[in-house]
């Protein structure tokens, strides 16, 4: 009897004594324009690529790049590659003593896919990225990406594309 007793004492415990909900805390993103000279404009999107290291100096990538800004943009989506040009490291890592080439990693990069605007539509991009990397390891490297892109229905022809991020690796 003490057992039972003891059995339904715990278990009313466990089921009143709930934890309290954990906080979480909700972001949002505000893109905009901007007005660059010649009175030219800009568009502001997010680029995201998700790759698996195929050899070390070769990747194979999924990248999506968004724009809330652009009128019935649904994003480009495409299959990309990354190769890394090592020697550039090298050169670099031998111009200076101060300076580490080794944690400069330059890339060239590419990728083909849909542009999903008012329908489906061929896509591109074709460029080069430069990633420091701030540990030893690589993991996390802070780095530019200048690209030109091909978005028929966002823009006319090939177009200049810069992008700032941090690449983390696993």
């Amino acid at each position: 009897m003490k057992n039972l007793l003891l059995a339904v004492l715990v278990l009313s415990a466990v089921a009143f004594a709930q934890n309290a909900p954990i906080p979480t805390q909700t972001w949002s993103t505000n893109f905009s324009a901007m007005s660059i000279p010649g009175g030219h404009t800009t568009f502001a999107g997010t680029v995201a690529d998700v790759g698996v290291a195929v050899t070390p100096n070769f990747s194979a990538q999924f990248e999506t790049v968004q724009s809330p800004g652009v009128p019935n943009f649904a994003g480009y989506y495409g299959g990309g590659v990354r190769y890394q040009i090592n020697w550039v490291s090298k050169k670099l890592n031998e111009i200076s003593p101060n300076l580490s080439g080794f944690r400069i990693l330059v890339s060239a990069l590419g990728s083909a896919g849909v542009e999903s605007i008012n329908g489906n539509h061929v896509g591109a991009t074709l460029g080069g990225r430069v990633d420091y990397s701030l540990d030893s390891g690589g993991h996390y490297q802070p780095g530019i990406e200048v690209r030109a892109v091909r978005l028929p229905y966002v823009c006319t022809g090939w177009k200049p594309a810069v992008s700032l991020g941090i690449k983390f690796g696993f």
